[in-house]
């Protein structure tokens, strides 16, 4: 099955920000979890494991934003915000 064109920026704005030189040590991170693109999110979330776009914000950006967005969201993953947001709460 063919993937639409906001699936597709997601793999390719992924795949950039792992190649690219200042954000390839973040790969790793990058790696874990799932990429959800989804028609109900409003912009965009993590789990802490899983990453979830909404589709129409994503229509909305830049390649560039998206990019952002992206390594914005894995950051959280990397420090463990929502795990240690919990055991603060």
């Amino acid at each position: 099955m063919l993937k639409d064109k906001e699936e597709r920026r997601l793999k390719k704005a992924k795949i950039t920000l792992m190649r690219h030189k200042d954000f390839a040590l973040y790969s790793g991170v990058m790696m874990i979890g799932k990429t959800i693109l989804s028609e109900t999110c409003p912009t965009a979330c993590t789990n802490g494991r899983d990453e979830t776009y909404g589709r129409t914000f994503v229509k909305q950006l830049t390649d560039n934003e998206l990019a952002f967005v992206m390594m914005h969201e894995n950051m959280h993953k990397l420090f463990r915000h929502l795990f240690i947001w919990r055991k603060l709460y």
